[in-house]
């Protein structure tokens, strides 16, 4: 017990003690000290708990941060409102932190106190921090040809340098919410080097919904705070994001909360980062026109995958699996509701009257590994019918679709680079699974593959020695 007073007497002494300077000029200014290893604490005798500000306190702190080098500030404020003003004058406005970070690159930024009616706890510490060698800055590429994003998961504070053919389109996948602080510490420079104009932060990236575009090939990025944030970076050319009004991403490594696509105005994206595992679509209203791309989207939309009209019934069509890094949700008009998940057991058992597509992992996209293996179970008897609407086999890459019932192979068919598929032709079989096997051993663009199953009037003594073959010209 005495413990505890002693503990409360000195946090009141604390309190105490940290005297409220006073501001009548309106702007107090913060230049870095000559040792810049020491923390700038306001007020000076402020350690951890803020002083309490009067009503009606108002001041403009002013942190100045010269070329190649940041300020890391840690502020703490309730019961008020405090702007976080930045080097480009965009706005942050905070009411409660409790020493979170915030980041001023070149020439600095301004803290906005006003207290109002009300008094507040208000306190902050800067500490000024030199660049990393930019000799040290990781460096990439993007191209036109490419289409799967660039990732780059945030490991580190090696700032990073990225190159298109065009220009570099940036964009971010969300982390935790606790952790979005740490997004103000990834700085987006127009550039390719540390001195270049400053396009934004990594949480102004995500909040604004949208993508940061150089004027020119290089973009580089500064990582000023906690490597720990874990975001995903992601990079493209520019030539495969234009037109873009809105953008957003989510990462779905477990079940996926509902997600809405507002293309109210105009072309709007929703990315969604699968991991190394499987997306599954399971519903979507609203009305408009949905397109699906393997990997990013594209103006040729070589690696488009599906097109959902949203006023018709897509009931037979959903569940829908999804293979690859990434999947993206296109609109350009209209809005939707999406449901997601990742589960497995929603792709193995399909109903009568499903029909749906098939794909490689990276469809559309030169890779290296485009294996896939798809198993499909129908309640009993079924016929399946696919139809391979495009497939890339190089020499030792085959696709191959097998029919089994009861584990009997009752059907099977396999290509390669001698026996080429003929496209958009129609092949039936009778079984009661269906196995879909890609192996690529070269690289290649995969395979795009359109299926139905319908249940059958044959008897089952018959699937071994029928298969109707129905060519449309």
């Amino acid at each position: 017990m005495l413990k505890l007073l002693f503990l409360v007497f000195i946090s009141w002494v604390q309190l105490i003690g940290a005297v409220v300077p006073d501001c009548k000029s309106g702007t107090i200014i913060f230049d870095p000290p000559l040792d810049r290893s020491t923390v700038t604490w306001y007020p000076r005798n402020f350690t951890n708990n803020a002083p309490l500000y009067p009503n009606n306190y108002n001041c403009t702190y002013q942190i100045n941060v010269p070329q190649g080098w940041f300020a890391e500030i840690q502020l703490t404020v309730s019961s008020t409102t405090v702007q976080v003003i930045d080097q480009m004058g965009r706005v942050e406005t905070t009411s409660s932190s409790n020493s979170e970070f915030f980041y001023f690159i070149a020439n600095g930024g301004k803290l906005k106190l006003s207290t109002g009616v009300t008094s507040a706890n208000f306190g902050f510490s800067v500490l000024w921090k030199q660049y990393d060698n930019p000799t040290y800055a990781h460096k990439y590429d993007v191209s036109k040809s490419e289409a799967v994003p660039f990732s780059y998961f945030l490991y580190g504070n090696k700032p990073i340098v990225v190159e298109a053919e065009t220009r570099v389109s940036a964009t971010i996948v969300p982390v935790n919410r606790y952790k979005t602080q740490y997004l103000r510490g990834i700085i987006y420079l127009d550039g390719p080097n540390f001195t270049s104009p400053c396009l934004g932060t990594g949480l102004q990236l995500l909040n604004g919904n949208t993508q940061f575009v150089s004027k020119g090939n290089f973009l580089t990025v500064l990582i000023l705070g906690n490597s720990g944030s874990n975001p995903l970076l992601l990079f493209n050319d520019f030539y495969n994001m234009n037109g873009i009004k809105r953008f957003e991403a989510i990462q779905c490594d477990a079940i996926c909360s509902e997600m809405k696509i507002d293309a109210s105005k105009g072309r709007s994206v929703f990315q969604v980062d699968n991991g190394e595992s499987q997306y599954i679509l399971q519903k979507m209203t609203g009305f408009g026109k949905l397109d699906v791309y393997a990997g990013n989207l594209t103006p040729e939309k070589r690696n488009l995958i599906a097109s959902y009209d949203l006023t018709a019934d897509n009931h037979l069509s959903l569940p829908q699996v999804f293979k690859g890094y990434f999947t993206t949700f296109v609109m350009e008009s209209g809005n939707c509701t999406i449901s997601q998940t990742n589960s497995d057991a929603y792709s193995l058992n399909i109903d009568y009257g499903r029909k749906g597509i098939i794909t490689s992992a990276e469809y559309g996209t030169s890779w290296n590994s485009q294996d896939v293996v798809t198993k499909m179970y129908a309640p009993g008897n079924a016929k399946f019918q696919y139809s391979i609407k495009s497939v890339d086999l190089k020499t030792w890459d085959s696709l191959e679709v097998v029919g089994r019932n009861d584990q009997q192979v009752t059907f099977r068919q396999k290509y390669n680079s001698t026996n080429y598929p003929r496209l958009n032709q129609n092949v039936q079989f009778y079984a009661s699974e269906m196995d879909v096997i890609f192996d690529s051993i070269s690289r290649n663009t995969g395979f795009l593959m359109q299926y139905s199953v319908e249940k059958s009037a044959v008897c089952q003594s018959f699937w071994t020695i029928f298969v109707a073959v129905l060519v449309f010209f």
